[in-house]
């Protein structure tokens, strides 16, 4: 049998105006937060406590890399 390794990533306080955190069981490589049309707005390694307060209100798409893959979540920014 053959299990699927779904990597729980959780990101929060979603929606946000100020700052977010990104937090998973498998260790977090780096982060990009990119517009919906694909333009990378922010991106670092450090997934705690990331200041968006500096971008527009709107939706933008977190890539979350991890150790065997990236995961992508939904943001939006207040």
């Amino acid at each position: 049998i053959n299990e699927l390794n779904v990597a729980s990533v959780s990101m929060y306080p979603n929606p946000t105006a100020k700052s977010v955190s990104i937090t998973s069981a498998q260790n977090i490589v780096g982060y990009e937060i990119a517009t919906i049309s694909g333009q990378v707005a922010l991106s670092g390694d450090n997934a705690n406590n990331i200041d968006v307060s500096s971008l527009e209100s709107g939706t933008y798409f977190v890539s979350v890399q991890l150790e065997n893959s990236i995961e992508v979540k939904k943001l939006i920014k207040q």
